[in-house]
């Protein structure tokens, strides 16, 4: 009879010595002592391995131990006992504590847009070619207490835990503490890096972000406002727009030996009013805010200031004021007369506006971007940045037929 005896399959750690390994027979077949079974001649147990018998697991024996540290996983086989074979197989598997996985999508990239009004979130993957959102989400700031809560909430939302983050925001950024300018939003960067677990995180202006894009963009996803229709070949070229406040930026060099962006404050310049229409509306934003600038009318604030203050000169009856958003579809749904001059007074500020910054910058363009610029507006499309330029004492030549883009 050939004698069998029990195999068992385990695990070790790596940090662990394994235990020597004595062959269970020798060459002629006979048991050895060792793995726990006794030598020849001491007892019942060798009585078992003479009549073929399997042994008894050996830490089924008496113990005074009264806890086992560390049991590896086994896995119980039988198979006879061939001549000098080993009876213990050992997998290199071990389930125990090791480095944790890498987190899904750590190949993607994070990139926001953080405005005072919405935070976009989006994820893209920094090695192809082109950039491509995926998964694009807009929150709500007022549906979060800081930017981190945002930052996590999307996070969450996508299951995906990138390494890398860019994020833009709507106010200069300019050391380790950030505060946003239109939202009671402030951090610290190394903080917000380390608690939304990132091994980089790149911080920028956000006007600097769009001015950054504007060489990109293709024919079809601009639209010509005013002058010839030219591919953007050398700077300077001024970027504006209106959203919660305005941003303004340069972008200079030119298409062959490349681009730089110079990022500004320009949307908290002193506004200087035309007429005495604008007069009122300057008055009006004093009142509000202590001064008069830019911004306070040329953002989706400003647009509900300007439709307030034309509907009180008109006559209208007293009502809450209309959100921006309310002025532009009363406007262009054509049966609302104050929300039609409020958004052509709008468009006609900015056209103004964006005459002084092309002056400033000695602008080849002007590029008009932004969350409240209504650019499928006709009041937009005939801004006047062409004639505005003929209120501009110090007009240079040819800065008539600078193209305004949107």
């Amino acid at each position: 009879m050939t004698p069998h005896v029990s195999t068992w399959t385990s695990t070790w750690p790596s940090s662990r010595p394994r235990p020597k390994v004595v062959p269970a027979a020798d060459a002629g077949g006979m048991p050895r002592a060792g793995h726990g079974w006794p030598a020849a001649g001491s007892g019942s147990r060798t009585r078992r391995i003479r009549l073929g018998i399997p042994p008894l697991r050996p830490w089924r024996a008496a113990s005074t131990r009264t806890e086992r540290p560390w049991r590896p996983a086994r896995t119980r086989t039988e198979r006879p006992l061939d001549g000098g074979e080993e009876p213990f197989s050992w997998s290199g598997d071990y389930s125990g504590p090791m480095s944790p996985p890498e987190p899904i999508g750590a190949d993607l990239a994070l990139i926001a847009d953080i405005g005072g009004t919405n935070a976009r979130f989006a994820l893209c993957d920094p090695s192809r070619p082109l950039p491509e959102l995926l998964r694009p989400v807009s929150l709500r700031d007022a549906d979060h207490a800081s930017l981190q809560h945002a930052a996590e909430a999307y996070l969450a939302s996508v299951g995906i835990r990138p390494r890398r983050a860019s994020i833009a925001l709507a106010c200069p950024v300019v050391g380790d503490d950030i505060r946003l300018t239109n939202r009671a939003w402030s951090f610290n960067r190394h903080e917000l890096r380390a608690s939304l677990g990132l091994d980089e995180l790149r911080l920028i202006n956000d006007f600097g972000a769009i001015a950054r894009a504007v060489p990109l963009l293709g024919p079809e996803e601009r639209e010509v406002l005013h002058g010839p229709d030219q591919t953007l070949a050398q700077g300077p070229v001024s970027v504006l727009g209106p959203g919660t406040g305005l941003g303004v930026a340069l972008l200079v060099g030119d298409a062959t030996g490349g681009w730089r962006v110079v990022e500004t404050e320009g949307g908290h310049v002193g506004f200087a009013p035309q007429d005495e229409e604008e007069r009122a509306l300057a008055d009006r934003a004093t009142v509000l805010h202590g001064r008069a600038s830019w911004e306070r009318l040329l953002s989706g604030s400003g647009l509900a200031l300007i439709d307030a203050v034309l509907g009180e000169r008109a006559g209208a009856p007293a009502s809450p004021p209309r959100e921006a958003p309310e002025v532009v579809a009363a406007a262009l749904g054509g049966g609302d007369p104050v929300a039609r001059q409020a958004l052509a007074r709008f468009c006609a500020i900015l056209g103004s506006v964006a005459g002084d910054v092309a002056l400033v910058h000695g602008a080849r363009a002007v590029v008009v971007a932004g969350g409240s610029c209504p650019a499928s507006c006709p009041s937009c499309a005939a801004a006047r940045s062409g004639n505005a330029s003929s209120t501009r004492a110090a007009s240079p030549p040819g800065w008539s037929r600078s193209p305004s883009r949107s």
